[in-house]
C-alpha cells in the first residue's frame, strides 16, 4: 500500500468544541507545530512518495503566519495542497464553501471578510503551483 496524501495537524487548538471531533480540538488546547518541524515533516512525505499534503486540526487558521509558510512551502516542494477548516472566519456559505460560520459583531465581520479574502489568496497559490503555473 503506497501512503499517497498526508494530513498535518498544525494545532489542536479550535474556534469550537465539537462533540464529534476526533482529536479533541478545544479553545482551551494550546501550541502549533513550529515551521521547521513543519519542513522536517515534509522533507519525510517528500522522501516517502506523498502526492499531497493537507493542513489540519484543531483550526489551521488560528496560527495564520505559520499556516502560509506551510502552504507555501508545500506548494514550492511539489505537493498538491489543501486546508481543512472549520470555516469560523466565513461571512456567507459561499465563503465557507461547506462550512458553518456566524458573525454578528461589525468587528467580527471586517476580520472574516479579510481571512475569506485570504483564503481565497491561498487557494490561488495553491492551484497555480499544483498546475504548475508558477
Amino acid at each position: 500500500m503506497k501512503l499517497e496524501g498526508l494530513h498535518i495537524l498544525l494545532t489542536y487548538q479550535c474556534t469550537y468544541e465539537c462533540d464529534h471531533c476526533f482529536v479533541w480540538g478545544s479553545p482551551w488546547q494550546k501550541g502549533t507545530l513550529t515551521f521547521e518541524r513543519i519542513e522536517q515533516i515534509l522533507a519525510q512525505a517528500k522522501e516517502a512518495g506523498v502526492i499531497s499534503i493537507y493542513f489540519e486540526g484543531g483550526e489551521p487558521f488560528i496560527y495564520y503566519a505559520v499556516l502560509v509558510k506551510a502552504v507555501h512551502k508545500a506548494a514550492n516542494m511539489g505537493f498538491s495542497v489543501g486546508i481543512v477548516s472549520n470555516a469560523y472566519w466565513a461571512i456567507s456559505a459561499a465563503d465557507a464553501d461547506h462550512g458553518h460560520a456566524r458573525c454578528e459583531r461589525p468587528h467580527e465581520l471586517r476580520r472574516a471578510r479579510r481571512q475569506a479574502a485570504v483564503v481565497r489568496h491561498l487557494e490561488d497559490v495553491a492551484t497555480q503551483w499544483n498546475s504548475g503555473a508558477h
